[in-house]
């Protein structure tokens, strides 16, 4: 059981051996108030790569324990059929799809702005199996954005979200 406060995950490049720690996080409470012992599950939730792999995994896992998902992915139309069926599947649950290529890292400000959440797990990730020489300057610069700069400068903005709120650590 992790007892952690305004939380940011990444799961930058997807690896199949980061699914125990997926399955740990079903146990991932927030301590409200350092002095306070009131405990709460995560209720609100903001998944990067929610259209597949580990953070559509991620997504079914943490449905039915939060009240509240930020999904965002490239495509709009696999988190649309995923917001479908987790909604019918958990009514008390409402699912935010945000259609957003973090190949992009110009307008990340917009996510933190628009994502009121408690915990952020950043999942999306890519990389093309190919000689290193046969990868075009934008290639290498898109799978650097998407694997390393985007989730860092997330973490960066929402960890400076959480402690003004005074739920970081």
């Amino acid at each position: 059981e992790y007892k952690i406060r305004g939380t940011v995950f990444n799961f930058s490049i997807p690896f199949k051996s980061l699914f125990s720690f997926y399955i740990s996080l079903k146990n991932v409470i927030i301590i409200n108030d350092k002095n306070s012992k009131e405990v709460k599950i995560m209720e609100k939730i903001l998944i990067t790569g929610a259209s597949s792999g580990i953070g559509e995994e991620l997504t079914r896992n943490l449905a039915n324990k939060s009240k509240k998902l930020f999904l965002l992915a490239r495509s709009l139309d696999k988190l649309s059929l995923l917001k479908k069926e987790l909604e019918e599947k958990f009514s008390s649950l409402e699912c935010i799809c945000m259609k957003y290529d973090l190949t992009n890292k110009n307008n990340l400000e917009n996510i933190v702005e628009n994502c009121d959440v408690d915990l952020v797990i950043n999942c999306a990730g890519f990389g093309k199996i190919t000689d290193f020489s046969k990868l075009s300057d934008k290639e290498d610069l898109d799978t650097i954005n998407v694997n390393f700069i985007s989730p860092l400068i997330l973490t960066k903005k929402f960890s400076e979200k959480f402690l003004q709120k005074g739920q970081g650590t």
